[in-house]
This record gives C-alpha cells, structure tokens and sequence, in this order.
C-alpha cells in the first residue's frame, strides 16, 4: 500500500528563530502519537459526531505527559506541527531527540525538527506513550 502524499505546512522561519534563541535544547527524548479518540464530540446540537484525533506528548525517561490536545480530523496535519511548536514554546525547552511510531508524524514534524537541530525518529514502539495510554484507560473505566 501506497503512502499518502501531502504538501507541508509552509514553516514560519522568524518563529523557529525566536524559538531557537528561547528554548534550549535539553538531553531528554518526547514521544509524540496522534490517534482516533475512543469517544465521539459533537459540537453543535443537530450536528453529527465524529471522532476526532488526540495528540499527545511524553517524556520518554520519566513518562511526564507534557501535552495533549483534540485535533478536528479536517485540520489536524497542520494542527499537529502548531501544537508541537505551542508546546515546545510553553515548556520554553526543546527534546534533542522525538520518536514517532507514525511515518506520518515523521512527514509532519521534519520541516520542523530539522530547522531546530532535533534528532526525529521512526520507531517500532513508544514505551512510555503506551503505558501513559494503558493508565489513562484504566482510569476511564
């Protein structure tokens, strides 16, 4: 099967400068996923449903959720870059390295990530990201 193909968001360079001033790189790895959420919103009374995307951030060495946000399954490829650039300038650090599971997180990051000097990788698992997903079902129960 095919990959989808896409065009990327067109990266603000006087942000990631700034970005890159302010935010130091620190020796730690993020694990970022974007998947379907378990439940369905709907907006707007009479509107239809529809299950939207959740994007998450974790510290891989201590497994610290360090965002999450609900992303419309419409806008959510140039969300994904938005709120990884909102998270990165709300923690005033950025990770030396991010593990994705998603060849599609890749694509999504890369124009960012290489920009600011963080190693990007695809991986097999995200350790961390799973237990935190685990704990979070549990509790929903």
């Amino acid at each position: 099967m095919e990959r989808e193909e896409f065009a990327a968001e067109p990266v603000d360079e006087l942000r990631l400068a700034r970005l890159r001033k302010a935010a130091p790189l620190k020796r730690t790895v993020w694990e970022m996923d974007f998947f379907l959420s378990p439940d369905a919103v709907q907006e707007k009374r009479g509107e239809r449903p529809y299950y939207p995307y959740l994007l998450m951030s974790v510290d891989h060495g201590s497994g610290l959720i360090l965002g999450t946000d609900v992303l419309s399954p419409e806008t959510y490829r140039p969300e994904f870059a938005e709120r990884f650039l909102r998270l990165a300038e709300r923690l005033t650090w950025l990770p030396a390295e991010i593990w994705v599971k998603k060849e599609e997180a890749l694509d999504l990051l890369e124009p960012i990530t290489s920009r600011l000097g963080i190693r990007l990788y695809l991986v097999d698992e995200l350790e961390a990201m799973e237990e935190v997903r685990a704990a979070l079902g549990r509790f929903m129960r």
